[in-house]
Order: C-alpha cells, then sequence, then structure tokens
C-alpha cells in the first residue's frame, strides 16, 4: 500500500500541478497556504481564501477519500507570510473543519527546523487539533489506485 500526495500552492487552480490533481489519484493533498494572498489569514475573503476549490477539486479526482492538509508555516519566519497567532489559526482551522470536514485532512507544517524551534506553538496546535478534530492520522485509506496490466501478468 502506498499515499500518493501532492504539494501545490495555495493559488486555485495550481499552474504546476493542477492537471495532475485533477485526473489523477490523489491521497493528501498538502497545500501551501502561506506565502501567497490565499493564506489562512484571509479567510474572510473569498477573493484571497478558496478552500472551497480546492475541497471541490479533492472530491472530483480519481480518489473518493482524498484529503487537503492546510499548510502553514511553522514560525514567524519560517515563510513570506501566513504564519498566525494560535487563536487566530485555531479559529479558521476549525471553520474549515466545520465547512468541509469530509476533505479536511489536518495540517501540515513547514519546515522542520521552525517546527524543532518553536516547539510551544506546535504542541499547543497539535494539542489542539487532536482534541477538536477527527483528523488524527488514524484514517488511512481505505483502497488504492488500481495498477495498470502489463501485458501476460494476470
Amino acid at each position: 500500500q502506498y499515499i500518493i500526495s501532492a504539494a501545490p500552492q495555495c493559488v486555485y487552480p495550481d499552474a504546476y500541478l493542477h492537471l495532475t490533481m485533477s485526473s489523477s489519484w490523489i491521497d493528501n493533498a498538502y497545500v501551501q497556504f502561506y506565502n501567497n494572498p490565499c493564506n489562512l489569514a484571509n479567510i474572510d475573503n473569498q477573493w484571497n481564501f478558496d478552500y472551497a476549490s480546492w475541497d471541490r477539486l479533492a472530491k472530483s479526482n480519481a480518489n473518493p477519500n482524498s484529503k487537503i492538509f492546510v499548510g502553514l508555516p511553522a514560525g514567524d519566519r519560517a515563510a513570506g507570510n501566513g504564519y498566525l497567532d494560535l487563536g487566530t489559526l485555531q479559529s479558521g482551522l476549525g471553520r474549515l473543519y466545520a465547512n468541509y470536514s469530509s476533505t479536511f485532512g489536518g495540517i501540515m507544517l513547514w519546515d522542520a527546523s521552525w517546527y524543532t524551534n518553536n516547539q510551544d506553538y506546535v504542541r499547543q496546535l497539535s494539542s489542539w487539533v487532536k482534541a477538536h478534530m477527527a483528523c488524527d492520522g488514524t484514517d488511512t485509506p481505505t483502497s488504492t489506485p488500481p495498477m495498470p496490466s502489463t501485458t501476460g501478468v494476470p
């Protein structure tokens, strides 16, 4: 068993991965909701933040269980923009989870060095996600995409 993932930027559609994501089996999309105007800080601006399009894409690709992970910077200087205080972040994530729970897979933090150097923030965020969302990593793909058959092999 394997997991197929993609890491597009949040600008929809992603210039490099949209065709692949719309026509392929994708288990997890780790969408970079930072370093762009479409970061989570702009959740109330539908022109800058568009999770609804990612939700539709997840529901329309070949995997009926495709999930979207909200990519966030793990520290205040880990990215050019998109780092949020815990209260603002929890509010935004709570809204996304409430409105898109069927495709909301969780969060992804960038990058490991900032993650390591910002442990209090990461611990508090992790605890909050585990307490408020059913996306703790226990959900695994229930099936895998069919493999192309090879001539002469049953």
